[in-house]
């Protein structure tokens, strides 16, 4: 038995729905759905009653759902007074980043923050989970994407809007698109997908089928590398944003190819720095001022060449 198995018993039955439950975690259906089966098989009775098509507990689930409802709620507890406790003996700033973006800087923070009398945690997590988290005050920073879906969670959340987030589509140089200057949604009709698995990645392209028709797509995943060796064989072509031409040696070495994608399916979005609202620790908007610099100048001097 693990966190994570009570974590998805418990979001089944809240939605009532593998599916809903699977999309709230930005998980698989088949990853939740096999994971609560290891689950009963382990405890050797059933959680849930799969005959209709509303998913409800059994008995014994209602039970056993109550309990890890408890356990997880003590785990924030707990988490809370650890982080109070570690606060009273030296000043702490607990920083969310973007899963899978890459910033030299901020390990160097990291590395200032140790020889000061303030330190640094470092956490990584989708844009929506890193709202979340804020809005709970388990982070005092925050680097996430902001558009709609983030957007929604950071109601007593301070942001800047640090650079607009470009799209580009990465391919194989043996792409008959590779030498476009430019790739419109009309051109995704004659390529095969293939994305990264993540919440923001999921809407934007929820949006462009919702105003250009249905995608040809091949998989979703959060494994990167499968991701790109897909693209290096020319098996699909990825929607990716500005961030993932960071400091990326596929690009760099020329065995994939970024042009950029222009659309107008959903208003512009951007990567952007959140911090508390009315936080009584000024050091989080000072911080929060120095990532929103360091973005900037990140994203000029590499996707933006002078």
């Amino acid at each position: 038995m693990s966190i994570e198995q009570l974590k998805y018993i418990v979001s089944v039955a809240k939605y009532r729905s593998f599916s809903l439950a699977a999309e709230n975690l930005f998980i698989s259906q088949s990853a939740i759905s096999q994971a609560i089966i290891r689950l009963e098989n382990e405890l050797n009775i059933q959680l849930f009653d799969r005959s209709k098509t509303t998913i409800l507990p059994t008995k014994d689930g209602e039970v056993l759902i109550n309990q890890a409802n408890k356990i997880l709620s003590e785990l924030e507890y707990f988490e809370m007074l650890r982080f109070q406790t570690l606060k009273k003996n030296k000043q702490l700033i607990r920083i969310g980043v973007l899963k899978g973006i890459y910033l030299p800087f901020i390990a160097e923070l990291i590395k200032k923050s140790k020889d000061s009398n303030w330190e640094i945690i470092y956490e990584e997590a989708d844009s929506i989970e890193l709202a979340k988290m804020l809005e709970k005050k388990q982070l005092d920073v925050a680097i996430l994407a902001l558009y709609p879906e983030s957007l929604h969670y950071l109601q007593n959340t301070n942001y800047v809007h640090s650079t607009p987030i470009d799209l580009y589509l990465f391919m194989s140089k043996l792409s008959p698109l590779h030498t476009q200057e430019q790739i419109t949604p009309s051109q995704l009709h004659n390529v095969t997908l293939a994305n990264y698995a993540g919440p923001f990645t999921k809407w934007l392209l929820q949006q462009i089928q919702k105003k250009y028709g249905p995608l040809n797509i091949l998989y979703e995943t959060k494994n990167i590398d499968l991701l790109r060796q897909s693209i290096r064989n020319n098996d699909a072509v990825s929607i990716e944003t500005g961030a993932d031409l960071l400091h990326n040696h596929l690009i760099d070495n020329e065995e994939i190819v970024a042009i950029p994608f222009h659309h107008d399916a959903t208003p512009k979005f951007h990567l952007g720095v959140a911090y508390l609202k009315q936080d009584e620790n000024s050091l989080s908007q000072e911080l929060a001022s120095k990532i929103d610099q360091l973005l900037k100048q990140e994203f000029i001097s590499v996707i933006h060449p002078q």
